[in-house]
């Protein structure tokens, strides 16, 4: 499968959640050895280039960080030229979107994302979004269904939710804790809850 990575972050090369699209073409050698290209749109300028590498990809991941809590407009730019040149090329292939930002400050920009390739016929997949600590240290993220939480991961969640008390009379072991984007989307939220019940009940 071709793979197109489209970077919107002015850091270019530099860019964190690059790395993300970088990581994820690194893991794929030890699989299926799919065909990874990537593109720096950070300064909002299309070219033809590009447009052939979209005509080209199987998939296309679009990355970036977040300005203001939406998509900046440099993107904005490059995705209005886009449409405009190629848009037709879009319709029915799998596109998805991913960041780096604060979980609930994304909403808006993946919603924008997700409105304007639609538009275009795209096949959206929902995207993925990262804290950079998220990136950065390999303790700052775990699988509560399946990972003891590290004792600093641990105080964070007391910091927030104040029950060392309860935790004395029924037992760590006893006490769960699900977190959701309050501004996201309720439908897949209420999805996430089932499944969450699902596995710890």
């Amino acid at each position: 499968m071709k793979i197109l990575i489209l970077s919107a972050s002015p850091k270019n090369e530099s860019s964190l959640t690059l790395q993300v699209g970088l990581f994820l073409e690194k893991i794929s050698q030890f699989s299926v050895k799919d065909e990874f290209t990537k593109c720096l749109i950070g300064n909002g300028k299309y070219t033809k280039e590009i447009g052939e590498k979209i005509k080209e990809a199987d998939f296309i991941m679009f990355c970036s960080s977040l300005f203001h809590f939406s998509v900046h407009q440099q993107l904005m730019v490059f995705l209005n030229s886009m449409e405009e040149d190629i848009g037709e090329y879009i319709k029915g292939k799998p596109v998805t979107y991913f960041t780096t930002s604060a979980y609930l400050l994304d909403t808006e920009a993946h919603a924008y994302m997700e409105k304007r390739l639609k538009r275009m016929g795209a096949k959206y997949i929902r995207g993925l979004s990262l804290l950079d600590e998220d990136i950065l240290n390999e303790d700052a993220y775990y699988d509560e269904l399946n990972d003891e939480m590290t004792d600093e991961i641990k105080e964070y969640y007391y910091n927030i939710l104040p029950l060392q008390g309860l935790a004395e009379i029924v037992g760590e072991e006893n006490i769960y804790y699900f977190g959701y984007d309050s501004f996201g989307d309720v439908i897949y939220e209420t999805d996430k809850l089932h499944n969450y019940i699902r596995n710890v009940v």
